[in-house]
């Protein structure tokens, strides 16, 4: 990240922090009048919920970002996936190829080998 971005995210960060400061103070109760109240309503709780499930889908997108990147860099720089070992696809592809074995030699396993 450059500096830019970095302060930017600090800003964003402090915004979210005020809102969520401001959220969860007391309520006034507009019936009684009480500004007492401890607890914070649910409407509250709902958007405190809410902010902190932004938080963590923006963390997510940027995760993601860089992901995208260090591949596409990856590929970019020639570097492959030859010569990893390369993973089976199913459980019936295992045992398609298991049964090939068995019946190697025989009618039934040219049958399989088709499939």
């Amino acid at each position: 990240m450059n500096d830019e971005e970095e302060k930017k995210e600090a800003e964003k960060k402090a915004a979210e922090e005020a809102k969520a400061k401001e959220a969860s103070k007391p309520t006034e109760n507009a019936e009684t009048g009480d500004k007492g109240n401890k607890e914070p309503s649910m409407i509250d709780g709902a958007v405190l919920a809410a902010e902190e499930l932004r938080k963590q889908n923006d963390r997510k997108e940027e995760l993601l970002d860089r992901e995208e990147k260090l591949q596409a860099q990856r590929v970019l720089g020639g570097q492959t996936e030859a010569g990893t070992e390369q993973k089976k696809t199913s459980e019936e592809d295992l045992k398609k190829e298991r049964a090939k074995e068995y019946f190697k030699d025989t009618a039934l396993g040219d049958a399989i080998a088709k499939t």
